[in-house]
C-alpha cells in the first residue's frame, strides 16, 4: 500500500516539480544564461533520482521531502526568473530613451546619426555588463531583486545626468559637462576597425550577425569574405568601406544539409548613405550555441583582418546584449 501511495505522490507533485525545473531551465537558456541552465537541469535530475528511490523504497516521508525540495527549488528559481525579466524589460525602455536622449544631444551639437552610433557603441559595453552583473547576482542568489533593480535605475538614471560627459567624452572635447565621467569602451581613431553589434539565433533556422565598421583612414577599405568560428565565408563581390566613412555591415546566414551561404549587406554612412549587397559562401563547419562567444574577423583584399568577438543570443528575447 505504500508503493502505491508513493507512485501517487510522485507521478502528481513530483511531476509537476520536475516539470517546473524543466521549463525554468530552458527559459535561461534561451535567455543566454547557460551555465544556470545547466546546473538547474542537473538539480532536476537529481530531484527525479532521489523521487525514484524513495517510492521504490515506498518512503513516503522521504519523498514528501524530496517533492518539497524540488518544489521549493522550482519556486526559489521562478521568482529569480521573474526579476530578471523586470531588469530586462526595465533596460530595454531606458535604453531606447537613453538612445534618443543622446541622438538629440549630437544633433544640438550639428552632428548626425554615424558620431551618435560610434559613441553609442563605446558606452554600450560598459552598460550591458551591468545589466549582465546585476541579473548574475539575482540568479546565483548574492542579491536580492529590489537591490538589483535599484542598481540598474540609479545606473541609467546616473548616465542620463551625465550626458553631456558622454557626449563631451565621445567627441575628444577637453571641457568636462556636467556629472561624473561614465567609462567607455575606446573606438580607434587611427586603424580601422569592427564593433560587433550582434549575433542572433533564429528559430527559423538562419542566423544574423551585425556588425560596425569604422574606417578612419584616408584609404577606402575592401571587405570580400568574413569568419566566424569554424566557419570561413567568401563573398561573390568585395564590399567598398570609403575612406573616412563608417557602416554596418549586416550578415544573414542560412545553413543548409550540405553547405552555409548567406547575404551580405553594407550601409555606410559618408555624407550620404548607401548600401551594398552581395552573396557569398562558406567552408567549414559551427555549432552555434546561445550563450556561447564566437572569434570572428573580416577579410580584406589587402589580406589584412579586422577581428572581432561576439555572443550569441536568441532573436525571440525581448532584449539582447
Amino acid at each position: 500500500m505504500a508503493k502505491v501511495k508513493t507512485i501517487v505522490l510522485l507521478a502528481n507533485s513530483g511531476a509537476s516539480a520536475v516539470n517546473e525545473i524543466e521549463r525554468e531551465s530552458m527559459e535561461l537558456y534561451r535567455l543566454g544564461y547557460v551555465n544556470y541552465s545547466s546546473y538547474l537541469m542537473g538539480m532536476g535530475n537529481l530531484c527525479i533520482h532521489e523521487m525514484l528511490s524513495s517510492a521504490i523504497a515506498g518512503d513516503v516521508a522521504s519523498l514528501n521531502a524530496n517533492i518539497s525540495n524540488c518544489t521549493a527549488l522550482a519556486s526559489q528559481y521562478g521568482e529569480r526568473i521573474k526579476y530578471a525579466l523586470t531588469i530586462l524589460n526595465i533596460s530595454r525602455h531606458n535604453i531606447e530613451e537613453l538612445n534618443e536622449t543622446l541622438m538629440n544631444q549630437f544633433k544640438a551639437h550639428g552632428l548626425g546619426t554615424t558620431e551618435a552610433m560610434l559613441c553609442w557603441v563605446r558606452i554600450y559595453g560598459n552598460l550591458s555588463s551591468v545589466i549582465d552583473s546585476e541579473i548574475n547576482s539575482i540568479l546565483n542568489g548574492t542579491v536580492t531583486p529590489p537591490t538589483a533593480i535599484n542598481a540598474v535605475n540609479n545606473y541609467f538614471i546616473s548616465l542620463n545626468s551625465s550626458i553631456q560627459s558622454i557626449v563631451t567624452g565621445c567627441l575628444n572635447i577637453t571641457t568636462p559637462g556636467p556629472g561624473r565621467y561614465i567609462p567607455m569602451i575606446g573606438v580607434s581613431q587611427g586603424q580601422p576597425q569592427v564593433t560587433p553589434i550582434g549575433l542572433e539565433l533564429s528559430t527559423s533556422g538562419y542566423i544574423e550577425l551585425l556588425l560596425l565598421v569604422n574606417n578612419p583612414t584616408q584609404a577606402n577599405l575592401y571587405i570580400n569574405g568574413f569568419g566566424l568560428g569554424g566557419l570561413k565565408c567568401s563573398f561573390n563581390n568585395e564590399l567598398t568601406l570609403n575612406a573616412n566613412s563608417q557602416g554596418t555591415l549586416v550578415i544573414t546566414l542560412y545553413p543548409t544539409n550540405n553547405a552555409v551561404m548567406g547575404i551580405a549587406k553594407l550601409t555606410t554612412y559618408s555624407g550620404v548613405t548607401g548600401s551594398q549587397k552581395t552573396m557569398f559562401t562558406c567552408a567549414g563547419s559551427q555549432t552555434f550555441m546561445v550563450g556561447t562567444y564566437y572569434m570572428g574577423y573580416l577579410m580584406l583584399t589587402n589580406n589584412e583582418e579586422l577581428q572581432f568577438q561576439i555572443r550569441a543570443t536568441d532573436s525571440t528575447i525581448p532584449f539582447n546584449w
